[in-house]
């Protein structure tokens, strides 16, 4: 499995807004924080082992990074790549993880009006 997903999009905001926002979606979405600076954040789960004996994509080696391009407005730059040598990826995998995704922008957006979106899948 190597699945990859990046958005960019504009918040009416501030980074320290956005810390919170994603510390908070992170921790209900069994993310933990390995990098938490003023303008970056670095969030992981699952581990190889797990990946061999689940078929939940929860437990598959997943990195989301979290980095401001702009300030003014608030322009982040979103990356999450789940991968796994030991794991096959089946269509409803890659729905499940752009859904969790989605929600993740959602939940970002949720105190901003709007916001215009850019997205690429790789």
């Amino acid at each position: 499995m190597n699945l990859k997903l990046e958005r960019e999009f504009e918040l009416e905001t501030t980074p320290a807004d956005v810390a919170l926002r994603l510390k908070r979606w992170a921790k209900a979405a069994g993310f933990a924080c390995l990098c938490d600076s003023p303008q970056r954040w670095t969030f992981q789960r699952g581990s190889q082992l797990a990946a061999l004996y689940t078929f939940k994509i929860g437990k598959v080696p997943t990195t989301l990074e979290v980095s401001v391009r702009a300030v003014s407005p608030l322009r982040l730059h979103c990356v999450w790549h789940s991968r796994s040598p030991l794991t096959m990826a089946t269509r409803r995998d890659a729905d499940r993880i752009a859904s969790e995704f989605d929600t993740l922008v959602a939940h970002l957006k949720s105190s901003a009006d709007g916001g215009r979106e850019t997205e690429s899948v790789r």
